[in-house]
Order: structure tokens, then sequence, then C-alpha cells
């Protein structure tokens, strides 16, 4: 059985599990399943890991697309410039292989984890298609993993952007002093 789910925390918004349930049986994969897996602490990541050894892949969500990265064995180029992930590749392999690999990993790691940001693809295809002469700054709601791709999207398609937070941050202005200007 191939084991695919959704990491972050709290899960109880996400119809990922519905949706891709319903996917696999419409494409015929029967040898499939997707679960959630509500991870308060990102540090119970490697043991999820190891207590599911048909994962073969997660999603990534609120609050974990940044921490996330610290846990890759290997990153994709977009991945590593913004330094966030929404995708993660489980490939499940002998401590041995692991252990020559020379990549870095935890200790007794026998999976090799492979961390991609689909945000960015997503986010340039859909937007690059409406773009109008009159597009020509952008206002970015948060700084969390999903801004992250967007504002390296913005940045590579030449649009001035400002970020907007809950917090005070250099360079980016509080949702409270937010004007209709």
């Amino acid at each position: 059985m191939n084991k695919f789910g959704l990491i972050g925390f709290p899960l109880t918004h996400s119809f990922s599990k519905k949706y891709f349930t319903e996917k696999f049986e419409k494409e015929g994969i029967e040898d499939s399943s997707y679960d959630l897996f509500e991870l308060e602490n990102l540090s119970d990541f490697p043991e999820l890991i190891k207590a599911n050894p048909d994962l073969c892949g997660l999603n990534v969500t609120i609050p974990h697309k940044i921490g996330a990265v610290y846990y890759m064995n290997w990153m994709d180029d977009e991945a590593k410039k913004v330094k966030a992930i929404n995708c993660i590749k489980v490939i499940q392999e002998s401590a041995i292989a692991a252990a020559f690999s020379g990549e870095v990993g935890f200790v007794d790691q026998d999976f090799r984890l492979e961390g991609y940001n689909t945000d960015i693809y997503g986010f340039e295809n859909s937007l690059k298609p409406l773009l109008k002469a009159q597009h020509n700054r952008a206002l970015v709601l948060g700084n969390g993993g999903a801004s992250r791709a967007i504002r390296y999207v913005l940045k590579k398609l030449g649009i001035p952007f400002q970020v907007v937070s809950r917090r005070p941050k250099p360079n980016q202005i509080l949702y409270q002093n937010l004007t209709p200007e």
C-alpha cells in the first residue's frame, strides 16, 4: 500500500483526505491511501516517518512549511531559494544505503526525504495569464511559507510588492495600518 498524507496543525479545516481519497477512486488507483497527520510539534516528524513504513509522500501546510526544510536530505533549487516546502517525497531505504550516501539525515535513519515547493509553480502559472500592463505592484498578505513562494515569483516577474504582517517586521506593514491606498 502506498500511503500519502498531509502534515500540519491544526488540520480540522483540511479537505485533502476527502479530495485524494475520491481522486484515487476516480483514477482507479487501488493501492494508495491518504491520511491527515496532525503534528503540533514538528520535532515528532521523524517518528511519524518511522512509524509509517508505507509512506511515500506528504503535503505540508501551516505551520510547518518553513520548519520542515531542516528535516530534508535534499531540496530542489527553488525550495532552497525560498527556504520553504509544501511537498515531501519519502524514499524508504536501508540504513546501510543511507549511511553511505553522505547526505545529512537523522542517526539510524533508513529513509530519505526530498523537499519541493509546488506553491511557486502553482502561483506563477496561475498569475501569468492574468497579468496586464496595469498590474505593476502587489500586496502580499502574510509572511509564512506560501508568502515566500509568492514573493519569489513576484521578484522573478519584476513586480514590486509590499508585505503585510501581524507582527512588526522590517520593510513590512501591519494589517492594522493597511489603508485603501
